[in-house]
């Protein structure tokens, strides 16, 4: 007996019923793949099965979810050719997609080009973006943008929940920034106060 694929019987399959996919559907068929090439080779099929079928953010953002599980060693290409994908075909990320991308690449040059896509896409950054930021930061052991993201969060009204606040403290105390930490609380407070 031979094993078949079973993406393949899946796609004959959808193709014989000449159906209409739209990107919520697709985003939610994604949502049960959990496995990340045949996520990948679902994504790739849907244009496919209509010609007028384009993925949207979301559809996107699911599937950088699902890279962002792998262990795959291509998960981090994968994840940089799909945002080429969405450039080439002027998708528009949201926040959500900035946020999932942050926690994913976590560090050095792929951090900054997930940073570039708030202006990019003309985006604001919300306290659960500043917190992934920040984080992100730290992991990367800088303090000092971390602090900087710190002082812009707190700039637009935004709180740092204890967890992170106390990480911040952590690591600019390692690092010897002690004139941060002594002045990180009276910032707190006074941004605080203004409420």
């Amino acid at each position: 007996t031979t094993l078949s694929d079973p993406f393949s019987d899946l796609s004959d399959y959808l193709s014989s019923l000449s159906l209409s996919l739209t990107p919520l559907e697709a985003s939610e068929i994604l949502k049960a793949l959990k496995h990340p090439s045949l996520a990948l080779r679902f994504f790739q099929f849907c244009p496919s099965l209509n010609p007028s079928f384009r993925h949207e953010s979301f559809t996107y953002n699911r599937l950088f979810l699902i890279l962002s599980k792998s262990t795959n060693p291509a998960r981090f290409d994968q994840a940089r050719s799909l945002l080429h994908d969405m450039d080439r075909r002027a998708v528009r990320g949201s926040i959500s997609t900035v946020n999932i991308l942050v926690g994913f690449f976590g560090a050095g040059e792929d951090l900054e080009r997930c940073v570039s896509l708030v202006k990019k896409w003309d985006l604001r950054l919300n306290a659960y973006t500043y917190k992934c930021l920040l984080q992100a930061y730290l992991r990367a052991l800088d303090s000092s943008t971390a602090f900087r993201v710190y002082l812009d969060m707190i700039r637009h009204g935004y709180r740092l929940d204890i967890f992170g606040y106390n990480m911040l403290l952590d690591a600019l105390a390692k690092d010897e920034k002690v004139c941060c930490c002594n002045v990180l609380p009276f910032l707190s407070e006074f941004f605080y106060c203004l409420d």
